[in-house]
């Protein structure tokens, strides 16, 4: 399959650092163009306008709000050489981000996982779960954390230096 747009969401956490990394990287070896998402959330409005608001607007021209995490974003999107560009959107960030996908013909969504409620989202992050559940296209998953020295990937201690080997039998 060949990636020619790949989506990634970012919003400053260490989950979404991690996934415009691995984009990037992703990006960079596959020559695809990165479209980075910051979904914002909506403005609050009176009850009277809330109907107005319920479609997300995406408007380039006045949508990359000079943001800490769009600067951050950007920065680390120069200095890549990957082809990209960054939407600022506001709504609700699962939705947002599979809009942005849909009309950019995406070929894949980037999002890092992150720590929330539910046991689903503990495991994943809200945004990473419900993307699990409605994306109709590849999704990649990035954990947020480096792995835990001396810790396996099922939460096992092992005492420092310790090599473990797993043999098929």
């Amino acid at each position: 399959m060949r990636t020619e747009k790949v989506v990634v969401g970012v919003d400053g956490s260490t989950g979404s650092d991690a996934a415009l990394e691995w984009a990037i990287s992703y990006a960079g070896s596959s020559g695809a163009e990165l479209v980075a998402v910051h979904v914002m959330e909506p403005i609050a409005a009176p009850a009277a306008v809330t109907y107005q608001l319920a479609t997300p607007t995406r408007d380039p021209s006045s949508s990359y709000e000079r943001t800490i995490v769009a600067e951050a974003c950007s920065e680390r999107l120069m200095t890549s050489g990957v082809a990209h560009r960054i939407l600022a959107v506001r709504g609700h960030p699962a939705t947002q981000i599979l809009c942005v996908a849909d009309d950019e013909q995406a070929d894949l969504i980037v999002v890092g996982n992150g720590l929330h409620s539910s046991m689903a989202e503990i495991f994943l992050g809200s945004v990473a779960h419900e993307l699990t559940h409605h994306a109709r296209l590849p999704l990649v998953i990035v954990p947020a954390r480096q792995p835990i020295p001396d810790v396996d990937a099922v939460g096992r201690k092992y005492p420092a230096g310790r090599t473990v080997a797993l043999v098929a039998g």
